[in-house]
């Protein structure tokens, strides 16, 4: 049995492309733009982690920041991933809702392998975010395009 390719993030890009969507490659990772968000990928550790991180562009005042947490905790139970964050941002008086997730790749990936795993983090981060926009509709203040 041979070895697996070691992820990259060119191997990511590859990916990205194959799948027709527009990534900005920013040093030591790739944005990636939707309507309501940003998941950015980066790998850690001398390549053994892969991580995706994702940041909703709704915007919560800070006085929901313990209805947030509520939120976070009863995900949590319910679910595997991603794993939701509520952060400050450095700028602003507000708070933001974000995302990770992580898989351990140190013995590598297959290209096949490496889709099923981008692939699932996309749409497990865009399936939280489309339950976030349905709990606070009034939160979403841009469109499609």
């Amino acid at each position: 049995m041979s070895a697996h390719p070691d992820i990259t993030l060119e191997r990511v890009e590859a990916w990205l492309s194959g799948e027709d969507l527009v990534f900005e490659r920013v040093d030591d990772e790739i944005l990636v733009d939707f309507p309501g968000c940003r998941i950015v990928f980066s790998l850690h550790g001398d390549g053994a982690l892969l991580s995706s991180r994702g940041y909703w562009r709704g915007r919560f005042e800070t006085d929901q920041a313990e209805e947030l947490r509520a939120l976070a905790d009863s995900h949590h139970m319910r679910s595997n991933g991603p794993r939701m964050s509520v952060l400050r941002p450095e700028e602003g008086d507000h708070l933001l809702v974000g995302t990770a997730m992580a898989e351990y790749v140190v013995k590598g990936r297959s290209d096949e392998q490496l889709a099923f795993l981008l692939d699932l983090d996309v749409r497990m981060t865009m399936r939280f975010f489309a339950d976030i926009e349905e709990r606070y509709p009034a939160l979403v203040t841009w469109g499609e395009s």
